[in-house]
């Protein structure tokens, strides 16, 4: 279950037009013999994770599960030579020449949500895999823990310090990804659009949107990949954040099959071991 702090938040759901419509040994992973696009990490935490110790735990555990992957160091002259950058989704071109020239099936994004130094321990994450092919979102997931969450009687197992616990939590996200529903509800193709943030914590927006998307994801929402959007946006030379225009609207249905919007706006945002209302 998804818990960094605490965050107010104002959430509307806007409808496009009327109308909705009526491997590896985890298929999540895609086949066997197709590597996994392991891309850079994008940090939203406010004092900076441990990008180093993060990867190396996640290329542990992907080995450990048998999984063949692609590091990001093997992944970056591919990202330089075509200026791609990944900052947590591709755009459908970007992942069409990732696949090609890297020889990948699959993208994980991996966004760091929490990440405490100079207070309690803290770590959140999130996890998301597409298909390259298809742009389909194949899992998602977010996992989050502060140090207390580990204590037993007379505090014994309490994590101090948020390396700690960052092989737990890879761990969990990992599980929780891997049992992201296989197929989808009958419902609306939803796309998340970036929650503006109008308080203090300056990534508050994104890492609620991160959050959101998961949460619908686990529900059986068909959520839109963000990297499609994005790129739609790009070439609309727009930028929404809590709220998107009738026209962009009415491209996001034409292009994408979008029928519903979910966007909002964070007005308070905490973390779980601030003592700050």
């Amino acid at each position: 279950m998804w818990r960094l702090g605490f965050a107010s938040v104002f959430a509307i759901a806007l409808a496009c037009l009327s109308g909705t419509r009526a491997g590896a040994a985890n298929p999540l992973w895609g086949d066997d013999a197709t590597p996994v696009a392991l891309l850079p990490l994008v940090d939203y935490s406010e004092f900076g994770a441990s990008d180093s110790l993060i990867l190396s735990v996640l290329e542990t555990e992907l080995a450990d599960r048998g999984i063949a992957f692609r590091s990001p160091d093997e992944l970056r002259p591919v990202l330089r030579a075509h200026r791609i950058r990944s900052q947590g989704s591709l755009s459908q071109n970007e992942a069409e020449i990732l696949a090609r020239e890297s020889g990948v099936g699959r993208a994980l994004f991996t966004v760091v949500c929490g990440y405490a130094v100079d207070r309690a321990p803290e770590f959140a994450l999130s996890l998301r895999v597409v298909d390259l092919r298809t742009m389909d979102v194949e899992g998602a997931a977010v996992a989050s823990a502060v140090g207390d969450d580990f204590a037993g009687w007379f505090g014994v197992g309490r994590k101090e310090e948020s390396a700690a616990l960052v092989a737990p939590i890879v761990r969990k996200a990992l599980a929780e990804l891997e049992r992201s529903p296989s197929h989808h509800l009958d419902l609306p193709r939803l796309l998340v659009v970036p929650f503006d943030d109008v308080g203090e914590h300056p990534r508050a927006g994104e890492v609620v949107t991160e959050a959101a998307f998961a949460e619908l994801f686990a529900a059986g929402w068909p959520v839109v990949e963000p990297g499609l959007a994005r790129d739609l946006f790009l070439r609309r030379h727009v930028v929404p954040r809590g709220g998107v225009d009738a026209p962009t609207l009415q491209a996001l249905r034409d292009s994408l099959g979008v029928e519903l919007v979910l966007t909002g706006e964070v007005q308070t945002f905490r973390s779980a071991q601030s003592s700050a209302e």
